[in-house]
């Protein structure tokens, strides 16, 4: 990383602290209102971490742009506020033995407000990071450091937080970093593996940086004029406007996969218990029978699941499947049957321009 900008950001995400320039390591202090001149540089924005809580969670062993997607269903019942109004992004690496990674979970708004700071600053932003996850991760005892209004910590598990200043002392036993904060924003930046511009919010989305994600009238407007010139961005809106459906209805997913689980307690805790039992009892055929549906769906560009119940009895996996179209529903019947199994297929009915199928899986 060459020049850059760091753009440092209140906790609201819509006020700018301090613009600097950061160039072979030292630091001048730019005035907010020419930026746009410099438009052409990487620009990261440093958002005050106590608009960010990170979570340790089990994660699948998948592409982190399809874990992306499901991290709602996953926080659903760790976090107090509608899974809808909180934006999610993966900050961390895998552990291998335990499947455990860092989520970082932030406010839309809070997002909103720095993409609108930036488009009003005439920028593009590249990275967005909390504060703390700026400080290197320790091997062992946390690691902190001390800014004017609050203090950073970083763990060894890769998540961290952000406190009042003062407050750090009572809360950990971990070592002060001796390094100022210039220092070490601009040794860490250039391979700092955090950001929080992911799902909706990622970079290749910046040319929608004048609009809020939310307003969807805007975008889909937005969207018909860029299908006129090639389509591609259409459907990647499209997309997240089902995934966005999905997500609402995870619980009602969960009731329905999960009849006999009267209560929602944790979500997570009961769904993995049921998968062990099914494992248990089924012989593993649900899971055979799931895995080859996933690659079904994966393997179609805008294929949606909508639901999956499993009969234990018949040994036959039931799936809700959307479509953008009736061909699309053969070739992923075809996709079935080519890895040996029997597809039947029961109602289908069509919602807007989505075909909706009922499709039933069972070996040979």
């Amino acid at each position: 990383m060459s020049d850059y900008l760091v753009i440092e950001v209140d906790e609201s995400g819509a006020r700018a602290v301090a613009v600097h320039l950061v160039s072979g390591g030292g630091w001048a202090q730019l005035d907010p209102e020419n930026l746009a001149a410099r438009s052409d540089k990487r620009a990261i924005f440093i958002l005050d971490g106590r608009a960010v809580s990170v979570h340790a969670v089990e994660i699948p062993d998948i592409e982190d742009n399809k874990a992306t997607k499901i991290l709602p269903a996953i926080m659903d019942d760790k976090i107090a506020t509608h899974t809808n109004d909180v934006h999610y992004a993966l900050v961390g690496d895998r552990d291998k033995d335990s499947g455990i990674r860092p989520v970082a979970a932030v406010d839309r708004l809070v997002m909103n407000n720095v993409m609108e700071l930036a488009a009003s600053l005439g920028i593009t932003p590249n990275i967005i990071v909390p504060d703390f996850l700026i400080l290197p991760v320790p091997a062992e005892a946390s690691v902190s450091i001390v800014l004017d209004d609050r203090s950073l910590v970083r763990l060894p598990d890769q998540s961290g937080f952000a406190l009042e200043a003062g407050i750090v002392s009572h809360v950990t036993t971990g070592a002060v970093t001796g390094e100022s904060w210039h220092d070490l924003v601009a040794s860490e930046l250039p391979t700092l593996g955090s950001n929080l511009m992911q799902g909706p919010f990622a970079p290749h989305t910046s040319l929608l940086a004048g609009l809020v994600w939310w307003r969807r009238s805007a975008i889909l407007g937005l969207l018909a004029l860029v299908v006129l010139a090639g389509g591609t961005l259409y459907r990647a809106g499209e997309n997240y406007r089902q995934v966005d459906t999905l997500y609402a209805n995870a619980e009602e997913v969960f009731r329905t996969a999960l009849p006999e689980e009267r209560r929602i307690v944790n979500m997570e805790a009961q769904m993995r218990r049921a998968l062990v039992g099914q494992r248990q009892q089924g012989g593993g055929e649900f899971f055979v029978l799931a895995d080859v549906a996933m690659r079904a769906v994966e393997a179609g560009e805008r294929t949606l699941l909508e639901t999956v119940r499993y009969d234990r009895g018949e040994g036959l996996l039931i799936l809700d499947v959307s479509f953008a179209s009736f061909a699309e529903s053969t070739d992923f019947r075809n996709r079935i049957e080519e890895a040996g199994m029997i597809v039947t297929e029961g109602s289908s009915r069509q919602e807007g321009n989505r075909v909706i199928s009922e499709i039933r899986v069972r070996r040979s």
